[in-house]
């Protein structure tokens, strides 16, 4: 399986920034090939498809790519 992750902030305020290229760029891919993006109930926005040597899975994390969450 391969995984391509789009990375970028949630929020309308960020949404055509240039920060969030990783998102337009999934969103892009992902409508050109008819891959539905759906968002789970963990903090991500997945689209997967099977191909012919496999599968692909589009991510977008849906947290903030600066948040300063240190505690693991």
């Amino acid at each position: 399986m391969f995984v391509v992750i789009g990375l970028g902030n949630p929020g309308s305020e960020y949404a055509e920034t240039r920060h969030n290229m990783g998102f337009v760029v999934i969103d892009a891919v992902c409508h050109e090939l008819g891959i539905r993006l759906t968002k789970s109930k963990a903090e991500y926005i997945l689209g997967t498809k099977i191909l012919r040597r496999g599968s692909i899975a589009f991510v977008k994390p849906l947290t903030y790519m600066n948040s300063d969450n240190t505690s693991v």
